[in-house]
């Protein structure tokens, strides 16, 4: 399917990538164009000209730089070039990260610097569910609607690591609630570091911010997770309504080296109860989760 390039002055999506990348990167293209956004991407053979003219303008104008970031795209002169001119204009930059790609120095502190994903070994929904939670991309859709997580309505944020050995845990929570029909922000997979008191994730702090509730789904991987650590210290920082579930047999004590957090937060331990049921009742007797409900 080929995918037009869009041609206006609206906010829209400069797709960056190597050309030897196209079978992977036009699923990506599809999709996006699919679900409503704007895109210019190049898809014919660059010259020295056509990079000084074209692209260079449609880099200018555009809202946001997607990089399909793959051995290929490192080695080429011409993503290089548009990587520099993107950077020198302060663009937007959302790199998705190809499994196994060798990054150099340049593009391991990219990866420090800037919105990123890893392609996963298919392109499913979840994918694009991370893709969609970059900040302000929705800027770039046809016809943005809003939905519960631009804060329309009260949402849960859920706190939680996102190591693979930890999905077995967390999932299964995750989709029960989203069943029962609550507003949730799982903020997984993007990630924009900043340097301040907490190390924090822009969108994850503005997420957590305006959140109603703050659920941290604590498990071994969690507790070692410099990440989730920022996450439950700026919900405490900002007063926020907390409710720690503790996943596994651990410790309280363990958890940052005191108990501080039980004492002011709201604690359940998913060993307490055999009856799932009676574990979920547990968390939805929680105040102000009901405000959370569609």
């Amino acid at each position: 399917m080929k995918v037009k390039q869009y041609q206006g002055n609206e906010p829209y999506i400069f797709i960056s990538y190597a050309h030897d990348d196209t079978n992977k990167v036009m699923p990506i293209i599809e999709r996006l164009d699919k679900d409503g956004y704007r895109l210019w991407y190049d898809e014919g053979i660059l010259t020295a000209a056509r990079f000084n003219n074209v692209i260079a303008e449609r880099i200018d104008n555009c809202a946001f730089m997607l990089l399909f970031i793959s051995d290929n795209y490192i080695a080429s002169e011409y993503c290089n070039k548009e990587l520099n001119f993107a950077e020198a204009e302060n663009k937007k930059l959302i790199g998705i990260y190809e499994r196994n790609a060798n990054l150099t120095p340049r593009f391991k502190m990219l990866r420090c610097d800037i919105q990123g994903i890893d392609v996963p070994y298919m392109y499913d929904n979840d994918f694009f569910e991370k893709l969609y939670r970059a900040e302000d991309i929705s800027i770039c859709l046809k016809n943005k609607k809003k939905n519960a997580d631009d804060g329309i309505k009260p949402y849960i944020f859920l706190s939680f690591s996102h190591a693979p050995e930890n999905g077995k845990l967390v999932e299964p929570v995750i989709k029960r609630l989203k069943e029962d029909g609550y507003n949730i922000y799982r903020g997984d997979g993007i990630i924009t570091m900043r340097s301040d008191d907490y190390m924090m994730m822009d969108e994850y702090a503005q997420k957590i911010k305006h959140c109603q509730l703050f659920i941290a789904l604590i498990s071994e991987p969690y507790m070692y997770s410099q990440h989730c650590r920022d996450e439950l210290h700026f919900a405490l920082s900002e007063k926020k309504r907390i409710i720690c579930v503790y996943m596994k047999d651990i410790d309280p004590d363990r958890f940052v080296g005191n108990s501080r957090f039980i004492r002011i937060t709201k604690a359940i331990f998913r060993n307490d109860y055999e009856n799932e049921d009676d574990f979920f009742e547990r968390i939805y007797n929680s105040e102000g989760i009901d405000d959370c409900k569609n």
